[in-house]
């Protein structure tokens, strides 16, 4: 059989000599280009014929140029010759080649030319993938593959695995090259970690693996990586001691890497950090984990997220809000408030539990509709946390969240940034389902009532009817509120059935008509007082909490007296606790330590007899727990602001619209009244020991702070108060 010279390159040619044994060496025999020695590079191996297992050699060399031959002179001196064959190539030797010796022409043209010929183009490539066609090597499936980051991929084999090899190289545009072995070693072979796969490879693209006497092939180019964030999903899926030996893996590649990149590394710690304790040495609790408690969509575009974090590590970046387009917003900032259960989970996972270990943030902004909400980790990776049920009515979701966190989180920048600004729309939410022609379920009149009507005494009640008694009975023993008319307005509809035979009650013993006004719904101090002025025909009205009980009789005629002063908009009475001691002597406003201002009573907790209090002035403000005002002037002004929830800062922000036109807040001790303090609105769900207060100071910061601080500037030389008083004593809750 005549020997043949192929080109493997442009500049290396294969000379086969297919009538030499195949054991011959090259050290045995004499090498010649032409009529002069072989120089170097060149290799020699068994190229065995396919019709003769014992004949067949092949050298790889330089090409000569057109006129030259390669031969080799035996020891007996017999020479072989080998030259270019018209109209052959390599695919024409091939099919000559036993199935060994294609293999081991493989192994010479993946790591012999590349070593010492320095070939490794695109040449050396093709001719590569025309031996591995001709050998018909296994195309072996990939059941899975994972973008790592900075162009790193992690492949996972189908099975069977690939079998064990000796060399392991990437084939493709770019040429030939070494590629790292299975990244969990030749136990496994599964897992395989390579750059730039799938769709940046331009053309065909391989991982080669080769043996002794067999090769396989990997098609990167048909691979498409699956974002960083299905790895979890995948390490899910695995046994806890799979999960933890492919992460080891993962870390022993990272390390021995010469290239090393950050992106990478943030996957493998994310990972490490998510599953650890898979395994025999599984710690009682993990590293990490989350909770979402609620998720509040808010009207007008926006979700408040209330949660939990265990992640020492510091593994999760943020917190990704995603709306019903597919849109993403991230939350600004992830604000800290206390959560026993979390703390306990941190302290079972050996760590110390910090103070507050939940969470409150607001992501403002996006489309109103289904969300959902992705932990950002510092690899890139997203976490899909589950998410309870959202609320859908507005009124009931807006209790939740504000009965979920209590007033003694210290949470200030929480209700700021977040819980403030998403109650703040529920509230109004829920005010506009009920428009005011809508809200009077109920108008009772019991008895006549006055002739002539001088006033009219709006009460709000609120659940707790414990002080009606008392109250009726000091307003029948005042000859002075004889043409005075009384409303009451009861925000909780579900006891109207009570009230009314209450009121029927009170009337058969004193005969002291009233009206009662019964709302469709819990709408709010600020909406219970509105309503009770538009049913109210009094030219003047005195609002009153129903925890508010007059000390004598008589009490009455001082405010409304008041009232003809040039220039007041608005009175208030001398209040005292149980007890005798002063509830109430005025209203200013003072800065708690964040900064905000925050409503204070003058002389609280004094003795009545305090010289301050005896005074009657103008002072900053009122308290709407007693207050009285011409119709027209409330008219004008607007009423209450209903946009207060449930109850707090109303009054004062009434105040600083009067202040605002012109008029000015007078503080009448002539009449004195005991006030029980925040009887009905503790009752509140929502309200008691949580931050409604806080939310409700903030709305008044955002409309009034400039006026405020205004209108407290020199307060001591403005408004008489001594730096004793300031600050008075608080009675602790």
């Amino acid at each position: 059989m005549q020997g043949m010279i192929v080109a493997i390159t442009q500049d290396v040619v294969l000379a086969w000599f297919p009538e030499l044994p195949a054991t011959t060496r090259a050290a045995q025999v004499a090498l010649r280009i032409g009529d002069q020695p072989l120089r170097p590079p060149y290799a020699m191996f068994s190229a065995v014929r396919s019709d003769a297992y014992n004949l067949g050699v092949a050298v790889l060399a330089r090409r000569p140029s057109p006129e030259e031959i390669i031969s080799v002179v035996d020891g007996p001196g017999v020479i072989h010759r080998s030259m270019p064959a018209a109209g052959l190539d390599l695919a024409d030797l091939l099919a000559r080649l036993a199935a060994s010796a294609k293999v081991a022409l493989l192994g010479h043209l993946l790591d012999t030319l590349p070593r010492f010929f320095r070939e490794s183009g695109s040449d050396l490539a093709a001719a590569v993938v025309r031996v591995l066609d001709v050998s018909a090597a296994p195309v072996l499936a990939v059941s899975a593959a994972f973008d790592l980051g900075d162009g790193a991929c992690l492949l996972r084999c189908a099975a069977p695995a690939p079998p064990a090899t000796t060399g392991h190289y990437r084939v493709g545009p770019q040429g030939v090259r070494p590629a790292p072995g299975p990244v969990d070693g030749d136990a496994g072979r599964e897992h395989w970690v390579a750059p730039a796969v799938g769709a940046a490879a331009p053309a065909l693209d391989l991982l080669v693996g080769i043996a002794a006497t067999s090769a396989w092939r990997i098609r990167l180019d048909d691979v498409r990586p699956l974002p960083v964030s299905a790895l979890l999903r995948y390490l899910e899926g695995l046994d806890p001691a799979a999960v933890t030996s492919l992460l080891r893996a993962l870390q022993r590649w990272h390390a021995a890497s010469p290239e090393r990149s950050a992106k990478v590394a943030a996957v493998i710690e994310d990972c490490s950090a998510l599953f650890h304790g898979a395994g025999p040495e599984r710690r009682a609790a993990a590293r990490f984990g989350h909770g979402i408690d609620a998720m509040v969509p808010v009207p007008g575009g926006g979700v408040l997220i209330r949660g939990w974090l265990l992640d020492p590590l510091r593994r999760v970046l943020g917190l990704e809000a995603v709306d019903c387009t597919g849109k993403r917003i991230p939350l600004p900032a992830l604000w800290p408030i206390p959560h026993a259960a979390a703390a306990q989970r941190w302290t079972d996972a050996g760590y110390p539990a910090p103070e507050r270990a939940g969470f409150v943030g607001f992501a403002d902004g996006g489309t109103d509709g289904p969300w959902q909400l992705d932990l950002v980790l510092a690899s890139g990776i997203r976490i899909a946390a589950a998410l309870p049920p959202a609320e859908p009515d507005p009124l009931r979701a807006r209790d939740q969240l504000l009965a979920s966190l209590p007033a003694s989180a210290q949470i200030d920048g929480a209700i700021t940034q977040a819980i403030a600004p998403a109650v703040e729309r529920l509230h109004a939410a829920h005010m506009a389902c009920h428009p005011v022609s809508s809200r009077v379920q109920a108008r009772v009149k019991i008895g006549g009532g006055p002739a002539a009507v001088r006033a009219s005494l709006v009460i709000p009640l609120y659940r707790n009817l414990n002080f009606l008694t008392f109250q009726c009975a000091a307003f029948a023993a005042d000859p002075a509120l004889a043409d005075v008319e009384i409303v009451y307005v009861l925000d909780s509809p579900e006891q109207a059935g009570y009230l009314e035979g209450r009121l029927r009650g009170e009337h058969l013993i004193y005969r002291m008509p009233m009206t009662m006004v019964v709302h469709s719904g819990n709408f709010g101090f600020a909406a219970a007082v509105n309503t009770g002025a538009r049913v109210a025909s009094g030219r003047d009205l005195v609002f009153l909490n129903s925890d508010v009980i007059p000390e004598q009789a008589g009490w009455l005629d001082p405010l409304l007296a008041a009232l003809q002063r040039r220039g007041i908009g608005a009175a208030a009475p001398q209040l005292l606790y149980l007890d005798d001691s002063l509830q109430f002597a005025g209203l200013y406003f003072d800065r708690d330590a964040d900064g905000v201002w925050f409503n204070r009573h003058i002389a609280k907790g004094f003795p009545r007899s305090h010289p301050a209090a005896g005074v009657a002035r103008e002072v900053p403000a009122l308290t709407g727990a007693c207050l009285a005002i011409r119709r027209a002037v409330f008219e004008q002004a607007g009423g209450f602001d209903e946009g207060y929830v449930i109850g707090d800062f109303e009054d004062s922000d009434l105040c600083l619209r009067l202040r605002s036109a012109g008029l000015a807040c007078w503080y009448e001790p002539a009449a004195s009244l005991f006030h029980v303090e925040r009887q009905s609105i503790d009752r509140h769900e929502a309200h008691g020991k949580s931050v409604a207060t806080m939310v409700n100071r903030w709305r008044q910061q955002q409309r009034w702070g400039v006026e405020i601080e205004a209108l407290m500037r020199d307060r001591e030389a403005r408004w008489g108060l001594p730096a004793s008083l300031m600050p008075e004593i608080e009675r602790l809750a």
